[in-house]
């Protein structure tokens, strides 16, 4: 029986090639790849919530549709925008993406519209307003990075919480001017 292998010898081979054939469909398993949800189409007619990136008034004028506006009254009232009208402000007034003068709270919203890009450091209103609740030490980390638009828009909200006896901490203050660059009390003083 030379040149024969045991049967234990196989037996024991068949058992190891069993483990590698366990441990590639295991594997396979946990790569397999969940499709990606289909993206949602929209219509022109299509009603995107559209917030105010702008501390005080915001006017939008079509230049699509003669006479459509918007308006925002303050930093962060929401107003509902057709979708065909963004996507030509997209082109055609592209400061209001640029300069974050419109924000969005869906993210699958700006990915449709093509203007991405313009908000890739973008922070929530949520965010802007939790500025002034975090600690001091952390303004330079999170506010300077900020694009000048946004910082105008915190020094902005600053004022007006100074003016109502809301924001009286004179170093926090100081601390947001010096991230944000933009004077807080002294344009509260002069209105």
């Amino acid at each position: 029986m030379a040149g024969r292998p045991s049967t234990k010898t196989t037996a024991t081979k068949a058992v190891k090639v069993e483990e590698v054939v366990q441990e590639v469909q295991e594997a396979v398993e946990e790569v397999k790849v969940t499709p990606k949800p289909e993206k949602k189409k929209y219509d022109a007619d299509d009603l995107i919530s559209v917030r105010s990136g702008v501390s005080g008034k915001l006017v939008y004028k079509s230049l699509l549709n003669n006479g459509y506006s918007c308006e925002w009254e303050k930093f962060g009232d929401t107003q509902q925008v057709p979708f065909g009208e963004l996507r030509t402000a997209a082109g055609s007034q592209p400061n209001f993406y640029k300069k974050k003068y419109w924000l969005f709270d869906n993210e699958e919203d700006v990915v449709a519209l093509g203007v991405k890009h313009f908000y890739a450091d973008m922070v929530g209103i949520e965010d802007v307003m939790s500025v002034f609740k975090m600690p001091m030490a952390d303004f330079d980390a999170k506010v300077k990075p900020l694009n000048a638009q946004l910082r105008e828009t915190i020094a902005k909200e600053a004022r007006i919480l100074y003016m109502k006896g809301e924001l009286d901490s004179i170093k926090r203050i100081k601390a947001l001017e010096d991230a944000t660059g933009f004077s807080i009390m002294e344009a509260s003083k002069a209105k």
